[in-house]
Formats: C-alpha cells, structure tokens, sequence
C-alpha cells in the first residue's frame, strides 16, 4: 500500500483560516491513519500476526475517534450553519463512514479467523483514501472557508479540545 499524495489546499482557502486551524490537523490525522495502515500491512508481511492483530485495534481507535469527530461536531456543526443548504456532501460522507466501518469488520474477522486480509486491506485503504481526498478536496475547504468567522471559532475550540483534551485553550 502506498501514501498518496495530496494537493496543497492552501490556495484554495483563500488564507481565511486560523492560524494552526483544524483543517491542516485533520489531514494529518488521515496521514497517520494511512501510516498505521502500511504499519499493520508490514507486520504481516514480516509474519507477525498477533503483532498485526494488536497495531490493528491501535488503527481501529484511532479511526472511530477520528470518525465520531466528524460525526459529533463536523458533519452537524456543517449543517446546522447553513452554510450550504441540503449538502448531499455531508450525506455521502456518512454512508462512506458506514462503508469504512463494515470493511473494519469484515478485516478483524479475517484477522481473528487466519489473518490472510491483504487484500482486504488494500480495500480498506481504497475506501479510505476516496473518503479522505473528498473530505479534504472538497469538505474541508467549503467548511473552512465558507463559513461564518464565530463558526469557525467555535469549531476550532472544539477541534481542539478533541485533538489536544489536555491542552490549555488556544489563544
């Protein structure tokens, strides 16, 4: 499996977004996702399937955390602003999460059953990656650059306190 590569988006933000926003942090997220992934397809590889096992569930966290982010403060935060009426986005990005989310299943059953779930994984990375370029080629932008200043404000607080739940608010 390999990375891809992403487009700068700052361009397309027009330089409206704060300073260290969450648009930047969550794309990061989804490259640490994605590293996790060719992590878990490494130890395979190498033979080590409990050690597989074990990176997998560490994935797995990190990408229903991630997901319950946008589902719990994006994706609704998104619609009650009004920023784009009816955005049959937000709608897509929902059953891609649904998707995303069989396919973990049908990886940890394989991987619990004979750990022979390459294949599965590069489908899991698949989905993951077309999921991934549409929320940052075209959600997170709209979100980030459309929006209302206070919106974005108080977005970026609770971004931040998901990303960083220790940290002093930032200034």
């Amino acid at each position: 499996m390999q990375l891809r590569s992403k487009p700068v988006l700052t361009a397309s933000l027009g330089g409206t977004r704060p300073e260290g926003f969450g648009h930047g942090q969550l794309c990061a997220e989804h490259d640490r996702l994605g590293l996790q992934l060719q992590r878990i397809q490494a130890e395979l590889t190498a033979g080590s399937l409990e050690t597989a096992k074990a990176k997998f569930q560490q994935f797995r966290a990190a990408l229903e955390s991630h997901q319950r982010l946008e589902e719990t403060i994006l994706f609704p935060q998104f619609r009650q602003s009004g920023i784009v009426p009816d955005c049959e986005l937000i709608g897509e990005l929902y059953e891609e999460h649904e998707m995303i989310r069989g396919q973990i299943e049908t990886v940890q059953a394989s991987l619990e059953r004979d750990g022979k779930v390459n294949e599965l994984l590069e489908q899991l990375g698949a989905l993951l990656n077309a999921h991934e370029s549409k929320e940052e080629l075209f959600f997170y932008p709209m979100l980030f650059h459309l929006a209302d200043p206070d919106f974005v404000a108080e977005l970026f607080h609770s971004v931040h306190r998901r990303l960083v739940p220790n940290a002093a608010e930032p200034i």
